[in-house]
């Protein structure tokens, strides 16, 4: 992990941030800032694990929960502006074989956006899915880049942006004023529900905030 700058304040936690998940290969992420929510066992079916090379690696295996994930153990507050970066050595061409990025305030409000392959949309895409109580955003975008793909999820006073980089410049995959200003945690989640899909992986290579503050719990 890295801590670019932490500047304490009465209301938390001025940043910016960067977590890069440097480390000896086969460690757990770092546990102090976030929850790794493997529940299988052994715990390595879908624990998150650094490769020692910079990245957080996020598995699926065909047994057991078809899905690995973590949790900030932070919520940021107010304005924000957050970032992912993540590679896929392997994306089987199986239905909703999903990566997401997200920002979670209470289970029913959320902006997500994600890397997958859908058969009920285009196929290979970058998408956002908001929620808030019910869909407001389902933005998929065709897209087959598996490497260096870059997620960006802002929040200004109501308004929830998700970008993706196209090469050269973010790309807005919608806005919406209805998910809320709450207290949000980010989420990081490697999924399938398909029960055919085989074996597949996620390089995270690092999670940004840009900008924000945090609250801690």
């Amino acid at each position: 992990m890295s801590i670019v700058s932490f500047v304490v304040k009465k209301s938390g936690i001025v940043i910016p941030f960067t977590e890069d998940f440097t480390g000896d290969i086969n460690i757990p992420i770092n546990s102090t800032i976030w929850l790794d929510r493997y529940t299988q066992t052994p715990a390595t079916y879908n624990q998150v694990l650094l490769d020692g090379s910079g990245n957080a690696v996020m598995r699926y295996l065909n047994t057991g929960d078809k899905y690995s994930q973590f949790d900030s153990k932070f919520l940021l507050g107010g304005d924000f502006d957050i970032e992912c970066k993540f590679s896929l050595p392997t994306i089987p061409n199986y239905n909703t074989s999903q990566f997401w990025f997200y920002s979670n305030i209470d289970g029913t409000h959320f902006y997500q956006i994600g890397r997958e392959f859908h058969t009920g949309f285009l196929g290979h895409e970058i998408r956002a899915f908001a929620y808030n109580n019910g869909i407001v955003i389902n933005s998929p975008v065709s897209y087959t880049g598996v490497n260096d793909i870059r997620l960006r999820l802002t929040r200004v006073g109501t308004a929830w942006t998700g970008y993706y980089w196209n090469g050269s410049s973010w790309t807005s995959l919608g806005t919406n004023s209805t998910i809320g200003t709450g207290n949000a945690d980010i989420r990081v989640q490697h999924y399938s529900s398909n029960t055919s899909t085989p074996d597949w992986q996620t390089n995270v290579d690092y999670i940004k905030i840009n900008s924000g503050t945090l609250v801690l719990p």
